[in-house]
């Protein structure tokens, strides 16, 4: 397929003789910079607090916790392979920004309040993440890839800054709540500090958020964008 084809980003269909990432600086270049960021910031979260999992949830959460995202990971793109086809793109997108989301707040929400049974709960959030962030993964570089190498160039630069906003989102929720007076000090019992547990809470609400908010961009802005004429392309482009 040309560069400058254009697809139906929710039915992955060819559109053809139309430029991509020149004529809507929305849709496109921002827009699969957004899709990057949207797939790997929760996950670079996830990563920046496994220290404060162990003290939460106890000292073997950080092992069981990056083992269940492995194994859960792969068996989600084992999914994108065998049934990616029944799902579109933007399908799949949506539904996977849906679940990164909800796992994210549900283990905030479990570290928190530390129910009975917590570790376990937060496992299995960690496979919903998991799943989710590989069948992102699996649509989006698709998708991407499907369109152009520009649009594949500006998703990946969206993974890389996903990367790259972890520990800046941390430091400065943290520097908040030590002016606020948010106590600093952990507990005797070794647990984190008010200010530790309050800033993952809002730093994972923040990240689901940030995420939640590419549903919508992605409906109204970006399909909107490729939307189909009236007459449909024959060719199929695959949707794995």
């Amino acid at each position: 397929m040309d560069d400058h084809e254009k697809i139906d980003l929710l039915n992955g269909e060819p559109k053809t003789n139309l430029k991509v990432l020149s004529t809507n600086y929305l849709a496109t270049k921002f827009g699969f910079t957004f899709l990057g960021i949207s797939g790997m910031l929760i996950y670079n979260l996830y990563l920046q607090e496994l220290g404060y999992f162990n003290a939460t949830l106890g000292s073997n959460f950080a092992l069981w916790g990056t083992m269940v995202y492995g194994i859960s990971n792969n068996f989600g793109q084992l999914l994108s392979i065998v049934f990616g086809r029944s799902l579109s793109f933007g399908g799949r997108i949506i539904w996977s920004c849906a679940g990164l989301a909800i796992s994210v707040i549900c283990i905030a929400i479990v570290t928190l309040l530390k129910p009975p049974g917590g570790f376990e709960i937060c496992l299995f959030m960690t496979l919903i993440l998991g799943i989710s962030g590989a069948v992102h993964q699996s649509a989006s570089c698709g998708l991407a890839g499907a369109i152009s190498g520009e649009a594949m160039n500006y998703m990946s630069l969206g993974q890389a800054l996903a990367g790259l906003f972890g520990w800046p989102v941390i430091f400065a929720i943290e520097v908040i709540f030590s002016h606020m007076g948010v106590s600093q000090m952990p507990s005797f019992l070794g647990e984190p500090s008010p200010a530790e547990s309050m800033t993952v809470l809002v730093t994972f609400i923040f990240g689901a958020i940030f995420t939640i908010c590419f549903i919508p961009y992605y409906i109204v802005e970006m399909s909107s964008e490729f939307e189909l004429p009236a007459e449909k392309s024959e060719s199929k482009i695959p949707r794995l």
